[in-house]
């Protein structure tokens, strides 16, 4: 109840002892006597298992009996690629990571079982990227284009909040091209020899905040190599966070609203280097 360091406890679903898959989970806990804070971490297996792949991993910080609770934090694995931080993705989306806490002391009895429920959110967004060029839809390339996000969310703390020291850089950890299935047509509506292309981008991003300064916002930036332009650059939640409907406006935040959603599909249409509109 004072915050300081007691245990870790965790279970995983291993070959066909799947307990996580039942809708009526509980983890039982052998907890003397008293009364408790909790911290909860998840991701979509173990974690000894996420540290042994090659994609970027969160690393959680190692507590020492008695640590205070606010020593805990999880750090996603950069490096450093000429002096920018790099989230070197290796070519594989990140593990998917909820937190939970209950910092309102939960008792135990030595005589009844305690039964607490606690939530998790989502920390891991998804964010898939599409570029279309309205001119000439058959010249589209995803091979010609740079893109990348920019933020300050890889350090994680106790409470989900974030030490925003260092800037990083993502980038799409999957990029590909598809084709229309009809053919293709110019603005004046003349037909074009071929089918119209779509450039196809996915990325995934530890936690996106909203923040109250806007130019303290992550930002996507596609970047045409041939010709050097910028030919996007939005800031991230302020995008996403459109999304929101009448009613939810009201009823969440717009930090709310980017910490419930996690799977997001952005599809920019250009005119030459010339952003024209966008679908969220």
């Amino acid at each position: 109840e004072n915050g300081k360091y007691v245990t870790c406890q965790s279970e995983a679903n291993t070959g066909d002892f799947r307990p996580l898959a039942a809708a009526s989970y509980l983890m039982p806990m052998d907890l003397r006597p008293g009364k408790y804070q909790f911290i909860v971490l998840a991701g979509q297996d173990s974690y000894s298992d996420q540290q042994e792949r090659a994609r970027a991993r969160f690393i959680r910080s190692e507590l020492q009996p008695g640590a205070d609770m606010s020593d805990l934090n999880i750090r996603l694995e950069t490096k450093d690629n000429g002096g920018i931080i790099l989230v070197e993705n290796n070519g594989l989306p990140l593990d998917t990571l909820w937190h939970g806490m209950e910092v309102e002391p939960v008792e135990v009895f030595a005589e009844k079982p305690t039964y607490h429920t606690i939530s998790l959110m989502r920390d891991t967004k998804k964010i898939n990227v599409t570029l279309r060029e309205l001119d000439d839809p058959t010249t589209m390339d995803v091979a010609n284009y740079e893109m990348t996000i920019t933020d300050r969310n890889t350090h994680l703390l106790w409470d989900n909040s974030l030490d925003e020291t260092e800037t990083v850089v993502y980038t799409p950890h999957a990029t590909w091209n598809t084709d229309d299935r009809t053919p293709a047509f110019d603005p004046n509506g003349d037909p074009l020899e071929g089918v119209g292309k779509i450039a196809h981008a996915d990325f995934m991003t530890s936690r996106i905040l909203y923040h109250e300064q806007a130019s303290e916002d992550g930002i996507l930036s596609v970047v045409n190599k041939t010709t050097s332009m910028e030919v996007i650059r939005v800031n991230l939640p302020d995008l996403l966070s459109r999304l929101r409907t009448s009613e939810e406006i009201y009823r969440y935040s717009a930090q709310e609203f980017l910490d419930r959603g996690y799977d997001y599909q952005l599809d920019f249409f250009l005119k030459g280097d010339r952003l024209a509109y966008v679908n969220i």
